[in-house]
């Protein structure tokens, strides 16, 4: 009798202590997924913020390329009006495979309409080039008018559109585009500025 109760005892001590070792194995799996999951979590941060370095890094080196000026003249004979555009690249690493280009589209009215341009478009030489940081590089482009379009564009009665396009490659391979739009109006001798860039049509990135 004596020596059942014993090994009764005994069995309950081992089932606690089984029971017990289940718990702490549980426990200690527990604690290591969760230990996973956190290492997981970590790995994934430090890779977004590797990331996000890598494209402020991108952003801090790579070219930038905008028009910075604009100037506006018609031939002696006004038989022509011809807009020179300033490129610049104000990144700091150069601009590869740089194609630029200008459109004149010539209105006759203060407002440009829905309709056709009048007058002829002279095409823009658009031949790839490089264009380091902090260098300029001039496009020109004109449309053939009469002398009369000619004094109509210089005083604001006619509207002349300037449509630029600009494409290039950064260090690191990647393509951009530059889009610019400006407009002539009357009364530029006063201020200086005879294009001004319209509300819609700019773009970089």
């Amino acid at each position: 009798m004596g020596a059942a109760i014993a090994a009764a005892i005994y069995a309950r001590r081992a089932a606690i202590a089984t029971e017990d070792t289940v718990k702490i194995a549980k426990q200690s799996a527990d604690e290591s997924g969760f230990a996973m999951a956190i290492a997981a979590r970590s790995a994934d941060a430090a890779a977004a913020h590797a990331e996000i370095a890598k494209d402020a890094s991108k952003k801090q080196l790579r070219a930038y390329v905008h028009e910075t000026q604009l100037t506006l003249r018609a031939d002696a004979d006004e038989t022509a009006v011809w807009v020179d555009v300033i490129l610049e690249n104000k990144g700091a690493t150069p601009a590869f495979n740089l194609s630029a280009n200008a459109s004149l589209c010539l209105y006759p009215d203060a407002t440009p309409p829905d309709n056709e341009p009048v007058g002829t478009n002279i095409p823009t030489d658009a031949a790839k080039q490089t264009l380091g940081s902090g260098a300029t590089h001039a496009i020109r482009d004109g449309v053939s008018c009469t002398p009369n379009n000619a004094a109509d564009v210089l005083a604001g009665r006619w509207t002349l559109l300037v449509l630029g396009n600009v494409t290039y490659e950064d260090v690191f391979g990647e393509t951009h585009t530059t889009k610019f739009r400006y407009k002539s109006h009357g009364g530029y001798r006063e201020n200086g500025h005879p294009l001004l860039a319209t509300n819609f049509g700019n773009s970089f990135d």
